[in-house]
């Protein structure tokens, strides 16, 4: 049934061509119809509709088959491309083929294997790689062919490369052995060229270098680096130390290693090789200011300083003083391990610390001291035009001021009054071979308690000074000579030497005399002698008894007799009888 426009149709029959149906492999009702006229529709079939193909879906028209398409039936879904190679439709082309605009499949154009249209590659023949829709030999700038045959873009920092990991140039950094690096990193030989972001070669002399080829850090061996130069020796102040130039260490001016110097910027360069204070240059040596070295002192010196002759110590056959050497200490110096030592005042000259030669103030002892006059030895005294203790002259043992002017004497003189005696004067005795006054009364003595002589009073035979009545039994107060004087012999006391008072055993006391036997004309009666009758020369026992008579009276029975009774003869001052 068709309605439209006031018009009914129950029943027609069509024949349709030349129209692109949707793609149906099978008879189908599915279809409706539109009339138009112009723009303006003006009917609709939509039912009872039957359409029977005639090629074989989905052919749109075939060439003497069914089967062979010449054109394909639309699909509302997708679109459906003739394949002329063996002239089939398809849901899309093969590869190495492109539908073109009139949905027809057309083969690639080489280098092209996979394309989009006749320009605009997917993929490309080998030896050739695709890069955006092209194919080219060699990919460009910043890409690198891959085994993918796709120009892949070279990952930063590389500029080109060969594949993702090896680059051949590069866009920050430094190319070298297909990678980027750092300046820092860029093999030993080169550096980071700035101009072509490689790792450049170092030129000679360098071995190594940075920021530009002559730029060297290291150099070949027979060379040392210096400051990025390559030198055949090092600057002064410098030293080789594995072939590069080090700054010597201060103090050192020029050195061959950290610590062996070969000259000095302020010390002075010993021996060692080592800047030292002058004071500790090595023995033998001193600090040259002009050349800064430890010189060698000059013989006589062993040591010195200043100067070669500026002497500190000396030769073995020399003495040192004052910064020479000598053959002899100077006055008042002595030699003291060959050095010339001041000698200690009081000394004047001296032989060392202890012993002096001379003296400047005090006098020199026999010891080597220099004492006051007072402390000179025994012997000795205080000589002021020699400044020594100088010997006293004998007979003085020790003296005071000069040779003669004692304070002791020898054993044989006795001291008194800066001489020496043989024996003290008056009112003086010897003690310990000094005269000593006597004390007084004494007038002389022979010791502080025995007096010789007395002043005013008498002198006891004990040696004491008394009064004439205190002189000793046995003596009596001498007038002439203020002793009191023994009594003669065998007197117990006395009045004057001979005028006994009383006599001693065995004496006789006779006319204030003791006498050891009686004289004649007396005879012994205890201890005295009595006087015997005027006529008898000797009695005995009584004075009438007569032992002897004087002459010319004879003996006769104990009588003196002027003649001899009868019967008697006289003979020998006796009458003898008859």
């Amino acid at each position: 049934m068709i309605n439209g426009a006031g018009l009914s149709l129950n029943s027609a029959t069509f024949t349709i061509t030349d129209i692109l149906l949707p793609f149906i492999t099978t008879s189908s009702t599915s279809f409706a119809i539109s009339f138009r006229y112009g723009t303006l529709p003006i009917a609709t079939v939509n039912s009872g509709i039957t359409i029977s193909p005639y090629c074989t879906s989905p052919c749109e028209r075939c060439i003497g088959n069914k089967t062979v398409c010449a054109s394909c039936l639309p699909n509302p879904n997708t679109a459906i491309y003739l394949y002329t190679v063996n002239s089939s439709c398809l849901n899309s082309c093969p590869n190495g083929y492109y539908a073109n605009v009139s949905l027809t499949c057309c083969a690639c154009i080489s280098p092209c294997s996979y394309c989009l249209d006749s320009v605009n590659c997917t993929k490309c023949v080998n030896n050739t790689w695709l890069y955006g829709y092209s194919c080219l030999a060699i990919c460009p700038a910043t890409y690198y062919n891959d085994t993918s045959g796709v120009c892949l873009s070279c990952q930063s920092p590389c500029g080109n490369c060969t594949t993702i990991s090896n680059c051949s140039s590069c866009i920050v950094n430094f190319y070298t052995n297909f990678s980027c690096v750092n300046a820092s990193s860029c093999p030993n030989g080169t550096y980071g060229n700035t101009s072509s972001r490689t790792c450049a070669v170092c030129t000679s002399p360098c071995n190594n270098c940075v920021d530009s080829s002559l730029n060297c850090t290291s150099c070949l061996l027979s060379l040392l680096y210096y400051n990025n130069t390559c030198l055949a020796s090092c600057p002064n102040g410098m030293y080789n130390s594995s072939f590069i130039c080090v700054s010597c260490i201060a103090p050192c001016g020029n050195c061959i290693n950290s610590t062996y110097c070969l000259s000095c910027s302020s010390l002075f360069l010993s021996v060692g090789g080592q800047c030292v204070n002058a004071s500790s240059c090595p023995n033998g040596t001193y600090g040259n200011t002009t050349t800064l070295t430890c010189a060698a002192c000059t013989s006589p010196c062993i040591t010195c300083i200043d100067s070669t002759l500026n002497c500190t110590s000396c030769i073995s056959t020399l003495l040192y003083y004052n910064n020479t050497c000598q053959s002899s200490c100077p006055n008042t110096l002595y030699n003291s391990s060959f050095t010339c030592v001041s000698c200690i005042a009081p000394c004047g000259n001296c032989s060392n610390s202890t012993y002096c030669l001379s003296c400047t103030s005090l006098f020199l002892s026999v010891s080597g001291q220099c004492v006051n006059a007072s402390n000179c030895p025994n012997g000795t005294y205080g000589d002021i035009s020699t400044l020594t203790c100088a010997a006293c002259t004998s007979p003085c043992v020790t003296c005071f001021d000069s040779t003669l002017n004692c304070t002791s004497c020898v054993t044989s003189k006795i001291y008194y009054n800066t001489t020496c005696l043989s024996s003290c004067p008056d009112t003086m005795y010897n003690s310990s071979n000094t005269c000593v006054s006597c004390i007084a009364p004494c007038g002389n003595c022979t010791s502080s308690t025995y007096c010789l002589s007395c002043t005013s009073l008498y002198l006891a035979t004990v040696g004491q000074c008394v009064n004439a009545s205190n002189c000793p039994t046995g003596t009596y107060p001498n007038s002439n000579n203020s002793i009191c004087t023994t009594c003669t012999t065998g007197c117990t006391s006395c009045s004057t030497f001979s005028n006994c008072s009383g006599c001693t055993s065995f004496f006789f006391f006779y006319n204030y005399q003791c006498l050891i036997s009686c004289p004649n004309n007396t005879y012994q009666s205890g201890s005295s002698c009595v006087a015997c009758s005027s006529t008898c020369l000797t009695c005995l026992s009584s004075s009438s008894q007569c032992t002897g008579c004087n002459s010319p009276s004879l003996l006769y029975s104990s009588t003196c007799v002027s003649s001899c009774p009868n019967g008697t003869y006289p003979s020998a001052s006796s009458c003898i009888s008859c």
